[in-house]
């Protein structure tokens, strides 16, 4: 995908697309499928613009829990299920934490609502079902080698291979330099 191509699927949803000034960050997640695979099968994509030219980072990542908390939910005001971040733009609700104070990696922590599904059937599908909006710390971060299952590295957290995840940290953190520490994150369902 380039960069044209992506900001016009961002727009094409409707979403804002930041493409004014160096390093004014585009974090954006795919979800390729509904299916708690256990593995990094969604994609983040980091778009920028460095002076005129038009820069786009690509990892593998995933957007769903691990195989661990698909089996084992969590509870959260009564509902039982696992969390799923629904499709969206989360204006300003990423706080970039850059120190190594959780999971000896900086990380992208939610700082303000989001809407999520608290998926209770244990199938293996994403089910949209029990929506539920609020802080649940619904964070960005590392996750094991790119070869490992997801397993208990995310209970709905948007997770990246460390490898992976500490290069967009370059990225990351030089945005937060020129811009301050606040991101949005956009989720956008890539399938259907």
């Amino acid at each position: 995908m380039t960069y044209q191509q992506l900001k016009k699927k961002v727009e094409d949803k409707g979403f804002k697309f930041f493409d004014k000034g160096s390093y004014n960050l585009n974090i954006i997640y795919f979800r390729n499928n509904n299916v708690f695979t256990d593995k990094y099968t969604d994609t983040l994509y980091i778009a920028f613009k460095n002076g005129i030219v038009e820069t786009l980072f690509e990892a593998p990542c995933s957007t769903k829990a691990g195989s661990y908390y698909v089996k084992n939910p969590i509870t959260y005001l009564g509902i039982k299920g696992t969390a799923v971040m629904k499709e969206g733009q989360w204006e300003g609700c990423y706080q970039f934490i850059d120190n190594n104070s959780w999971l000896n990696t900086p990380y992208l922590k939610q700082i303000k609502p989001i809407s999520i599904w608290r998926d209770g059937i244990i199938d293996g599908d994403i089910d949209e079902q029990n929506e539920q909006s609020g802080i649940f710390g619904i964070n960005c971060h590392t996750a094991g080698d790119i070869k490992n299952i997801i397993y208990n590295w995310s209970a709905g957290c948007l997770v990246t291979p460390k490898e992976k995840w500490l290069q967009a940290l370059n990225i990351i953190r030089e945005g937060s330099k020129r811009y301050g520490n606040i991101f949005t994150v956009t989720l956008i369902e890539n399938y259907n």
